[in-house]
Formats: structure tokens, sequence, C-alpha cells
């Protein structure tokens, strides 16, 4: 009897790549396809019965190598992509083999922004007013409509990268102006008030477990330069409305059994869906959620994607007191520079851990953005307001210097 095999499609470069400890009950030999492998952290050759290095991960790529090996090719049972990068590819690469998985339709849900509201609306939960906007569009198209501030992004991006809050006609025609034409682009409306962020799986058509958290900054300035955080609402007034809103929002996207990593306004008390990927959140979410709710979930992620349970034998969601959160310190603006010293102006407050900092002599690589920061830092307080300031405090003691690489070396 030929043995099951379970592909994986990987691009992660940090210990979210050990897929083999998420995947030990699993009755079937892993196939790996990874741009990386030589310094991969959750790497170990023995775990895999297949390994492929490839320069790039797209259908072309992946069909060529399986049809090298057309003999394993047919046993494949299971895909799994979970990069938001990757998401599109492994719902091709299942319709190419011709197995079970999420079709493309599925994943377009979560990929493309402007089907992805299309849906929610249509459930019966608001959204921001939206239309597609392409280059030699004018601003005053755009402003007859709506007032200022006016979002333009890309309508299938990620990790806020081509988004720009326009607050005046000039600065949207300057938008409009600069616009890839190899990506299609929307414009919605700019909704004030807080931005959260939900995290969690869904099994069976059941939420199994939800973090929800206030962003402290935004992803957008971050993206600038400036520092992003976020603290867990799990226990405030808050949370019950961003619990039903989540609710609603997947059982309007059709997500039964997934990871998912949504984005939402609260506008005066109500529920607002900005965006939503069918993975587990970038940046410090990941370890902060399994520190401190005991879940893995780009385990979860790996283990649906296969139609295992969302968590191993013995796990159990729980939801401690207080808050929790992160914060980052981007490296944007310094490509190219050198880490010169990390140092504080005084004792860091309670709370406060490094969970990462970069060393002196260390190079900025280009475009850093969540890839590389100056620093890194979980928190803990008694509620949300007590874990913003210890957050701001941080921030105010922290000195990241970074220098040219000749001044270093004089």
């Amino acid at each position: 009897m030929t043995t099951p095999i379970c592909l994986i499609i990987n691009r992660f470069s940090d210990d979210y790549s050990r897929y083999a400890s998420y995947l030990d009950d699993l009755d079937a030999e892993l196939w790996l396809i990874s741009t990386k492998i030589d310094g991969l952290p959750g790497f170990r050759r023995h775990d895999f019965g297949k390994v492929n290095l490839v320069s790039e991960l797209d259908l072309a790529t992946i069909a060529q190598v399986l049809d090298s090996d057309p003999s394993a090719s047919t046993a494949i049972e299971h895909v799994v992509a979970i990069s938001e990068y990757d998401l599109e590819l492994g719902a091709a690469v299942c319709e190419y083999l011709g197995v079970k998985g999420y079709s493309s339709e599925y994943v377009r849900r979560f990929r493309d922004k402007v089907y992805s509201k299309s849906l929610v609306a249509a459930g019966g939960v608001r959204t921001p007013e939206w239309m597609p906007v392409h280059p030699g569009m004018t601003a005053e198209s755009i402003d007859r409509v709506w007032g200022y501030p006016v979002v333009v992004k890309p309508v299938s991006g990620a990790a806020s990268t081509g988004v720009r809050v326009c607050l005046d006609r000039a600065e949207l025609q300057e938008k409009l102006d600069s616009l890839d034409p190899a990506l299609e682009w929307e414009a919605e409306t700019f909704i004030p008030g807080p931005v959260y962020h939900c995290d969690g799986y869904a099994e069976n058509g059941v939420v199994g477990y939800l973090s929800m958290s206030r962003y402290v900054g935004s992803c957008t300035s971050f993206n600038e330069g400036q520092p992003l955080a976020s603290v867990s609402v799990q226990h405030t007034d808050e949370a019950p409305i961003l619990a039903d809103g989540v609710a609603r929002a997947l059982r309007a996207l059709g997500l039964e059994n997934g990871v998912f990593h949504l984005e939402a306004f609260l506008d005066q008390g109500e529920f607002v869906f900005l965006e939503i990927g069918h993975r587990p959140g970038g940046g410090d979410i990941l370890p902060v959620i399994h520190r401190h709710g005991g879940v893995d979930l780009m385990s979860a992620a790996v283990r649906l994607s296969c139609q295992l349970p969302a968590l191993q034998p013995g796990t159990r969601p729980r939801s401690p007191e207080g808050s929790y959160g992160w914060v980052m310190c981007p490296a944007v603006g310094q490509t190219g520079r050198v880490v010169r010293s990390i140092s504080a102006r005084g004792l860091l407050p309670d709370g406060i851990a490094i969970s990462h900092a970069a060393f002196p002599g260390q190079v900025v690589p280009d475009d850093p953005e969540y890839d590389f920061t100056g620093v890194s830092a979980h928190v803990y307080g008694a509620c949300p307001a007590e874990a913003i300031a210890r957050i701001e405090r941080f921030l105010e003691v922290l000195v990241i210097e970074y220098v040219d690489r000749d001044a270093l070396d004089a």
C-alpha cells in the first residue's frame, strides 16, 4: 500500500517552519518544497521523506518538481501552504493534483479585500464603503462621493504595504498617480476609532479560540518607521462586541476550518469589519498568544490544512486575567546602515520583557518592515490601560542608534 504524502510549501525562515512537530500524529510522509533549507531553524532533514530547494514559489516551479516524480505526486493527500503569499499557490496546487484542500475561490474570500467586504456586507456586517481605483483616476471622482480622509490600498496586499491614508485632494491625487498598474487597487472610507486585531481558529464552523487585541499605533505608521504595539482586551466591555462581530463575519465568509487574523474597528461601539487573513497574524502576535493563551496558531493552521484537529493532544486554551501584548520598533528607513547600540535612559518599566534585540554591528537589510526590528518586547499589565502605559514608558527610555557603515569602522 502506498504511503500517503503531505506536501509542504514553505517560505518561512524562522521557528514556524517546524512542520514535523505539528504533524507528529499525521499518517503521512512529509515532502518539503522550500526556498530555504540551510540555516532554517525548524528544518531537520530526517523529518522529511523528500526535500526540494527552489528559488521561486509559483505553480510552474511546483508543477515541475511534482512532475519529476509522478509516483510520489500521485500519493499526495494533503497540501500545506500557510504564508499569506502562498495561499493562492496552495489552492492552485490542490486543484492541479485534484486533492482535497482550500479552493481558489475560497482563498479569494480572504485575499481579495473587495470580495471579502462584499461577502461580509451581504451577511449584514458593517464595512467601510469602497470603490475600485486605477491609474489615471482623478481624486475629484472620489472626493465628490466621500469626504477625507480616504484610504487607498492594494486589493490583495499584506502587511499594509502600499496603503496610504490620504488627508486631502493633493495627497489622494499623488497616491493615484503612483499606483502600480500591475496590481488591483481600491479606495475606502476612513473609519475613526481604535483598530483591533482578532486572532484565532474555527473548527467545524465553531470558533475554537479567539484572542482580541487593540493596536497601539498603526500598521501604516509602522511602515513609515514608527513603533507598533497591541494589548489584549479579553476582559473588557469591547470583547463581547468584537466576538459577536467576528462570528458573524466568519459565517458570511464561510470559514469553517482554518486560522484567521481579522482586523476591525469599533465605531461608537459598533463592529466594523476591515479585512481578514486566512493565516496566523504576523509580528509578535503568535508568540504572545502561545505564551498567554496556550494556543500555537501556526500549528493549528498546519493541522487544519491536513484535516487534523486544530489542537494537538493535551493542549487547552486559556484566557488569563490582565492584558498581554507586544511592541515592535522598526528599522524602516535605516536600510544598509548598521546598528551601533541599543540602550535605555533608565530602568525598564515593570511588565516589559525584551523578546528580540538587534546586535551591534548588524546590518539592516532591504525592506526590513516586520522581518527586522531594532527591538521587540512583550508586555503585561493588570488592564489594557496599564499595559499601554508601560509600552509608552518603555518607548521613552529605549535608545536605538544606527550609523553608516563607514562611521562604525572609524
